[in-house]
């Protein structure tokens, strides 16, 4: 039997991990409030940049075997930017940065 813990937020025992079962599914709504998911076709287009992927639109290389396509916004963390072809590691490189 695990032994009790207090929780983080609220301080009260638990041995759910480090916040009671309230305090967790509380955190999880706020948290999920605040993120961006991308709706609508978002999965369909990355497949298609993916697929007709020559040339990535940082590096200006070619396709590279042991360095997949990736689906790149051009405009990072809006969702409703458009998307053009990235090696991962370009645009990991990338991050964030306009």
């Amino acid at each position: 039997m695990p032994i009790p813990k207090p929780c983080l937020t609220c301080g009260e025992p638990t041995t759910n991990g480090s916040r009671c079962t309230d305090c967790e599914a509380e955190r999880q709504a706020t948290r999920n409030a605040r993120r961006i998911h991308y709706k609508g076709d978002y999965k369909k287009l990355a497949a298609q940049v993916r697929a007709n992927a020559y040339q990535c639109w940082i590096c200006g290389g070619v396709g590279k075997p042991d360095d997949p396509w990736q689906a790149d916004h051009v405009l990072p963390g809006d969702p409703n930017s458009p998307l053009r072809a990235a090696h991962r590691s370009c645009n990991a490189r990338r991050g964030n940065k306009t």
